[in-house]
């Protein structure tokens, strides 16, 4: 059962690096590499990653979780560029928003970073206390990954509300990003409050997802889809859309003035 549960996973993760590379390639084919360079930059950084680990698990497995902990903070760090890579495509049109939200998220993950480091919730189960190392980065991580959630569910709750003018592209992009991201953060979450007995099963589900989510991320973004516009929320009456436009033009002006005082 181990060894078919393995196959699965390794299966999996080669269905994820084919992702990755089809994110680079539909980038590169559709010269949006521009717009989301940092997209590109998070998916080679993962290729890589995902190669090197690969290579340890099968080659040198008692060293992998050394080489996972060794490989994993360049990783973090593609996270918040895409996730303020995402901001900025999202918010460009409103230039006070976006200087406000990027400030406030570099304040919220620098807490967010420290408190992981010195509190646990929901507390680490026992049998991780043999690997505190490994712990340790796991903190990080999730108090990394459940700070860009935060920020994602806030922009997509912002374009819900909003009728915000973005390309399919944007659409698509923020979509794929909230979903991958949720993803990691729920298997951090149960992996670290269940314990090792459960770390298969969450690794499982959560390649599962990112096998799933990879490709039609890819698929989604088109060079159709950077010319094509649509409104963030719509079935919106037009008196009620004209409201919520000079309601977020006025937010936008008053925080560029404040921002140049």
């Amino acid at each position: 059962m181990i060894r078919r549960v393995e196959t699965i996973e390794q299966l999996l993760w080669y269905v994820i690096l084919l992702g990755f590379f089809l994110i680079i390639g539909n980038l590169f084919r559709n010269r949006l590499l521009g717009e989301y360079r940092y997209l590109a930059i998070f998916s080679a950084v993962q290729i890589v990653q995902n190669l090197f680990l690969l290579w340890m698990y099968s080659a040198h497995r008692d060293l992998y979780h050394l080489a996972y902990a060794f490989t994993s903070p360049p990783v973090w760090l593609t996270y918040i560029l895409v996730v303020l890579e995402l901001y900025n495509i999202a918010l460009q049109k409103y230039e006070g928003i976006a200087k406000l939200s990027r400030k406030v998220f570099h304040v919220f993950l620098g807490i967010a970073i420290v408190t992981s480091l010195v509190t646990l919730l929901p507390e680490v189960h026992p049998s991780f206390k043999t690997m505190e190392n490994l712990v340790e980065l796991s903190r990080v991580e999730r108090g990394i990954v459940s700070s860009l959630v935060f920020f994602l569910l806030m922009i997509t709750g912002f374009l819900l509300w909003f009728p915000v003018k973005l390309t399919r592209n944007a659409v698509a992009h923020t979509g794929f990003c909230v979903v991958f991201f949720l993803t990691i953060a729920a298997g951090l979450f149960f992996r670290d409050s269940t314990g090792t007995d459960a770390t298969r099963l969450v690794s499982t589900i959560s390649l599962g997802m990112a096998a799933l989510c990879l490709p039609a991320w890819a698929f989604a973004l088109s060079a159709a889809g950077e010319t094509i516009a649509v409104t963030s929320r719509q079935s919106l009456a037009p008196d009620q859309e004209r409201v919520l436009r000079q309601q977020l033009d006025g937010f936008n002006d008053a925080l560029l003035r404040s921002s140049r005082k």
